[in-house]
C-alpha cells in the first residue's frame, strides 16, 4: 500500500495568492516582477523541502503556484486599467 502526502487544498492558498500578486502587481518593471515571482516560488519549495515532500510533488506544486499567481495578477492589472478609463 502506497501513501501520498497531500498538501494543503488550494482554497487554502488564496489568501497567500493574492497578498502576493497584490504586492507583485505594484512593480512597474516587468523585470522586478519576474525576479519576485522566481524567489516567492524558491521559498515556497525551499518550504516543502524542509518538510520533506518529494521533488516530483514540489515540481507540481510550484507549477500550480505560479500559474495561480500570474493569473490574479493579470486580474488585478486588468482591474485597474479598466477603472482608469
Amino acid at each position: 500500500m502506497s501513501s501520498q502526502i497531500v498538501l494543503f487544498p488550494a482554497v487554502k492558498r488564496v489568501g497567500i495568492i493574492r497578498r502576493w500578486a497584490r504586492n507583485i502587481a505594484t512593480y512597474r518593471k516587468i523585470k522586478a516582477r519576474e525576479n519576485t515571482i522566481r524567489i516567492r516560488l524558491e521559498t515556497f519549495a525551499t518550504g516543502l523541502r524542509k518538510v520533506g515532500i518529494e521533488e516530483d510533488v514540489i515540481t507540481r506544486e510550484m507549477a500550480s503556484m505560479e500559474t495561480a499567481l500570474r493569473v490574479e495578477i493579470s486580474r488585478l492589472m486588468q482591474y485597474a486599467r479598466d477603472r482608469s478609463v
